[in-house]
């Protein structure tokens, strides 16, 4: 049997209207998601939903979340869900 794995939902928000949501969605393909969408905030303001599988080792999600918050344009990585994969 192969190694646990956990599913991890993030809400990246973006430093402000002025950021290209389009451009940062793309930017975090390179984390080869498993979903991405964009969710409306408030006042034109929108946030990314990204989905991640990632194996179950402590601090794995918490060490995306660090590379996610360099990417320019990012003000924030918060981890919203986070369940057991089968």
């Amino acid at each position: 049997m192969g190694q646990a794995t956990v599913i991890v939902t993030y809400k990246i928000t973006p430093e402000g209207l002025e950021v290209d949501i389009e451009k940062l969605k793309k930017a975090l393909q390179k984390f080869k998601p498993q979903k991405l969408e964009i969710e409306p905030i408030a006042f034109g303001l929108n946030a990314i939903k990204m989905v991640k599988v990632l194996p179950e080792i402590e601090g794995e999600a918490d060490k995306l979340a660090a590379e996610i918050e360099k990417l320019p344009g990012v003000q924030t990585v918060d981890i919203i869900e986070m369940t057991r994969g089968l």
